[in-house]
């Protein structure tokens, strides 16, 4: 099922924002409030939404993926490092030999569970929660490895968010 990126634009472009937001962009009012509405393609022909910047990196991806298949994640690592620099709030610190065991534990548990739900049959929604889990635990590791800690088996120093246990 293909993203409706005109619902995303609008769920982050809050009423009274679009002025902001155009301003930001050199574009006009009535562009931003049109990427908010859905577009006119073959399915809705009565659409009166615009081609939005989702769709413009969504293609950049798409192109991508089939003439640089080996690079196109850099878009995707882009675009989550950027929201993991806005989510800090904690920097990575050394561990403890108990909380390098927790955090290894961690990694193993969420793998546990992925392929659990795969071989339990759960929903596609419940295959990829554990999917999306398992990616970011793994990904702390690596993360903690590009900014220069690479004590692996020292397990990776996780970057707590507001609100997490």
């Amino acid at each position: 099922m293909k993203e409706k990126t005109h619902e995303i634009v609008n769920s982050c472009v809050p009423r009274g924002t679009a002025e902001k937001l155009a301003r930001q962009l050199s574009r006009s009012v009535e562009l931003v409030n049109k990427w908010r509405r859905v577009p006119e393609d073959d399915d809705t022909p009565t659409g009166t939404g615009a081609f939005n910047p989702l769709d413009l990196v969504e293609a950049l991806q798409d192109h991508a993926f089939a003439h640089a298949p080996e690079q196109a994640h850099l878009i995707h690592r882009y675009f989550e490092n950027r929201y993991e620099r806005h989510f800090s709030y904690q920097a990575v610190k050394a561990l403890s030999p108990e909380q390098k065991n927790k955090e290894l534990s961690d990694v193993v548990r969420e793998h546990a569970e992925f392929f659990s739900a795969v071989l339990e049959d759960l929903t596609p929604e419940q295959v990829r929660k554990e999917w999306e889990d398992v990616k970011r635990e793994g990904e702390e590791i690596v993360n903690m490895i590009e900014n220069g800690r690479d004590d692996v088996t020292g397990a990776k120093a996780k970057v707590r968010k507001i609100g997490e246990k």
